[in-house]
């Protein structure tokens, strides 16, 4: 059985130098490809004029003389005319027969010159480890028969030339690309010190030392944004590590007091013997610890599955009134023990998850129910915005929260400090699960409170389109 392995990355100083080294081959390469072809076209232009020089003079020669037989008498003139060109080399035929005049090489192949064009445009021919460049006329002697003019220029000189340069470019071409790999090399480190002494620092951020951060001031704009990332990652680290501390400590804290109880409780019954009325007693205190500690783990569970997405929503159309109106009957009787009154306004539907919302919705009216005053009213109010989505909004008179407590209000086993002198039932998880539902929906819950005059809580639910959209 084979494993696979993920391929290692590319370490991005090697990927920078074989990119810098590749383009400065690339330019260099074009470069002197340019300059190659542009040299060949010069000689070659050279060779073509010199062949068309030659073959116009040569073609007025052979009009001069009177016929076939004549020229061949007078080939040393010919030759003297055009001898001054070394490199040049040429024979003059009758239309069909041997060369009349010729300076041609010794054996030099006649079927060279079957591909040979006008003069304008000569072909190449290699003979003897030599370069030529050929071209065939036509002309005609004076009595009009017609002449057949061969032309052969030795280009070999520039051609060896051209040759030896194009050698020296490519031995050029590489060792610029080995230069420009050196000097790559040189420039992405010093390049990338910024980005060394960024994992520096961030190598020396420990659980300990959240509150360090870069400072982007320092490094260069390509990776200030980088820099300004990593910081807002360490900002929610830091707030995140500092919500789990707090946490912990909230559990702990928040566990002792049962399980002090619980066990108290116990060793007193078991000091002694005891009546089986006694024992029941216990019993029956032990359970409503138990039952406390039962519901703190309930909501703690819940909340840990709603921070990780885990709590799957079965959304159907809900009337905020119809339920609103439920729980007012269900909590009645706290309502009648404490005098009071509930006054429901408004109505509005929203797509939801039932049983999450009446939780939501429950945790807020037991918290107005908990804090109003007797003979007092508590307040439902239901609206709809197009914008802001539906609001139930349970408003009751009371003692309120002071300012300085309200940015922790929905933090878990927050409890304020009425709440603590009080003595109230409740371990500081129902605003939360509040908050967490209402997150889970789309929506969010506000807190507005005036101490001494009345504290308002409003659930806001995006609009059943909003949401299906």
């Amino acid at each position: 059985m084979t494993t696979s392995r993920e391929s290692t990355p590319i370490s991005l100083t090697a990927t920078l130098v074989v990119l810098f080294a590749a383009v400065s081959i690339a330019v260099l390469a074009v470069t002197n490809a340019f300059v190659f072809f542009f040299v060949e076209q010069q000689w070659r232009s050279g060779a073509q004029q010199d062949l068309e020089v030659a073959g116009n003079v040569l073609r007025l020669l052979v009009a001069s003389q009177p016929n076939a037989t004549a020229i061949a008498n007078r080939g040393d003139r010919i030759t003297g005319e055009l001898g001054k060109n070394r490199r040049l080399t040429f024979s003059v035929s009758a239309a069909t027969g041997e060369p009349l005049v010729t300076t041609l090489p010794d054996g030099f192949p006649a079927e060279a010159f079957r591909r040979a064009g006008d003069i304008e445009h000569p072909v190449d021919w290699t003979w003897q480890d030599k370069h030529f460049s050929i071209a065939e006329i036509s002309g005609k002697f004076g009595d009009g028969s017609p002449a057949r003019l061969r032309l052969s220029l030795d280009v070999s000189e520039p051609k060896d030339i051209q040759g030896a340069y194009s050698r020296a470019l490519v031995l050029i071409t590489v060792a610029g690309g080995l230069i420009a790999a050196i000097f790559g090399l040189a420039v992405v480190r010093h390049g990338l010190l910024p980005l060394r002494r960024m994992a520096t620092a961030a190598g020396e951020i420990t659980a300990s030392r959240l509150g360090e951060r870069l400072r982007p001031e320092d490094t260069p704009a390509e990776l200030r944004d980088l820099a300004t990332g990593f910081n807002g990652m360490l900002g929610r680290l830091e707030d995140s590590f500092r919500r789990l501390n707090d946490f912990s400590s909230d559990i702990a804290h928040e566990l002792r007091t049962p399980i002090n109880n619980l066990l108290g409780q116990t060793q007193v019954a078991l000091s002694r013997s005891r009546s089986s009325d006694e024992y029941r007693s216990v019993l029956e205190s032990n359970a409503e610890e138990f039952e406390r500690l039962s519901r703190m783990i309930q909501d703690m569970l819940f909340l840990a599955q709603a921070d990780n997405a885990q709590a799957a929503l079965r959304t159907e159309e809900v009337n905020l009134r119809a339920e609103c109106a439920k729980l007012v009957e269900f909590f009645e009787p706290l309502i009648e023990e404490g005098r009071l009154r509930v006054e429901l306004r408004g109505d509005a539907s929203v797509r939801a998850d039932r049983l999450l919302l009446q939780r939501a919705l429950a945790n807020l009216l037991s918290n107005a129910v908990r804090n109003t005053p007797p003979d007092s009213v508590i307040g439902i109010d239901i609206s709809t915005a197009e914008s802001a989505g539906s609001e139930v909004c349970i408003s009751n008179p009371g003692p309120g929260i002071a300012p300085e407590e309200m940015p922790r209000l929905f933090d878990r086993f927050y409890r304020t400090r009425y709440a603590r002198e009080a003595k109230t039932e409740g371990t500081g998880l129902g605003l939360a699960i509040v908050r967490s539902i209402a997150r889970l929906h789309g929506g969010d819950v506000e807190a507005h409170s005036t101490p001494g005059v009345q504290t308002r809580f409003c659930l806001i639910l995006p609009n059943s389109s909003r949401q299906d959209a």
